[in-house]
């Protein structure tokens, strides 16, 4: 009796080679053309945001117990010069500046904000939000007497609508880069 070994070149193994082949050439076009459609998607939702800042006054801030109450972009432009906390937040390996945190003066009171490391304007634009539990503990530290005048809240300033919208144009050219070479990908898998 003879005994056969199964070829791993056999009808059966090239049959089973162009099953696998094809499959995975589906599945990498139709992944391709999603990532490709959400691609699209994000660059013309980011294209159709016309949303602009809305100018606050000392007043309207100092209407605000939560930050909530202003869910969208603010831009606030103080009356009197800033103060600088000297608390800082900085890239470890390169010891470059990211963000910094001043304190905006709002009537009485002082507004925390953390701005990008490199801001220099006199207009802040951003969205209101929770303290940053450890910046606030060292303004604190540093500042006792700002304490009791901080309000209940701090501006994010380290971004700006235009800055957030070419972040999403860079999102939308990624997702639409990979999601093309996905679907060439298993487009040539059907040819080759």
């Amino acid at each position: 009796m003879r005994n056969f070994l199964m070829s791993e070149d056999g009808p059966m193994a090239r049959s089973r080679s162009s099953f696998k082949k094809g499959v995975r050439s589906v599945f990498l076009c139709v992944a391709g053309a999603l990532a490709t459609a959400a691609g699209v998607a994000m660059y013309l939702e980011a294209r159709s945001d016309n949303s602009s800042a809305r100018q606050v006054t000392t007043d309207d801030l100092l209407r605000i117990d939560q930050p909530e109450s202003l869910p969208d972009w603010i831009s606030y432009s103080p009356t009197t010069q800033y103060f600088d906390t000297g608390v800082e937040y900085a890239k470890l390996t390169s010891r470059q500046l990211t963000s910094k945190f001043l304190l905006l003066p709002v009537g009485n009171r002082w507004l925390l904000t953390e701005v990008a490391g490199h801001f220099t304007g006199s207009r802040y634009e951003g969205k209101l939000g929770p303290f940053d539990q450890v910046a606030l503990r060292r303004v604190v530290t540093a500042h006792p007497t700002v304490a009791e005048r901080l309000l209940p809240y701090q501006l994010d300033a380290r971004i700006d609508i235009e800055g957030t919208q070419h972040q999403s144009f860079g999102y939308a050219g990624a997702a639409g880069v990979v999601g093309l070479f996905m679907f060439f990908t298993g487009l040539r898998g059907f040819f080759a």
